[in-house]
């Protein structure tokens, strides 16, 4: 043990009941409590590794639980852009929280699209938070597991989502439903496989709109 972790153990003992050698262990922890700052690490001892910043283990996790915004600079609301930490866009579950309370009893589509695209979300992507909110709280505000790669998760409920977003905004292209399709899901699709499922659809009476093969649309 080097010097300067005997002398955190010493000065220590006192804040730290359960003994000197807890007190070693959380060196660094018990010298900032007991005001010790400098600690030394003599020669052929190792110093610490360099603290991962706060963020990048906030990012770590939040991607971990599937709740890392990959688009925080599509949010523009005044209170993100303050810099208060509270405030985090890329926490995707509190962007699409604070999204829905800021507009939950809003009758007027024209302001739900206004306080959607602040918080980088189109108009149908706010009523399908809301839904989900409802259903499950706060977990229906995350993507869903991502799943394999298989026609079957085109499922009716998929494509009722998908005709439901192209109501809204009939000229997305068949690869913006696919990223749609994921941010709702976490299933993946090819933007093709959507192409002829929603085909499909219409050959059998039910009218879907855009998703044009080319990705451009009249």
């Amino acid at each position: 043990m080097g010097e300067g972790a005997r002398d955190v153990a010493s000065a220590c003992f006192a804040c730290n009941p359960k003994g000197a050698s807890e007190a070693v262990a959380s060196a660094v922890d018990a010298g900032q409590r007991c005001g010790i700052m400098d600690l030394s690490f003599p020669h052929g001892e190792v110093s610490p590794a360099k603290p991962t910043p706060p963020e990048d283990d906030r990012r770590a996790a939040l991607s971990a639980h599937r709740a890392l915004n990959r688009h925080p600079e599509g949010v523009t609301d005044e209170e993100f852009l303050a810099g208060a930490p509270f405030f985090d866009p890329h926490d995707l579950v509190q962007v699409k929280y604070e999204m829905l309370r800021r507009a939950w009893n809003d009758r007027d589509d024209r302001n739900v699209s206004r306080t959607a695209a602040a918080f980088g979300f189109s108009r149908p992507t706010f009523y399908e938070a809301k839904k989900a909110f409802d259903t499950g709280g706060l977990p229906g505000l995350l993507p869903q597991k991502p799943g394999p790669r298989r026609a079957h998760k085109l499922t009716a409920e998929v494509l009722d989502f998908l005709e439901q977003v192209l109501a809204g905004e009939p000229g997305l292209t068949a690869a913006e439903l696919a990223r749609r399709l994921h941010t709702q899901f976490g299933s993946s699709a090819h933007p093709r496989s959507i192409e002829r499922s929603l085909a499909r659809r219409k050959k059998r009476g039910r009218p879907t709109q855009g998703a044009g093969g080319s990705g451009t649309h009249p």
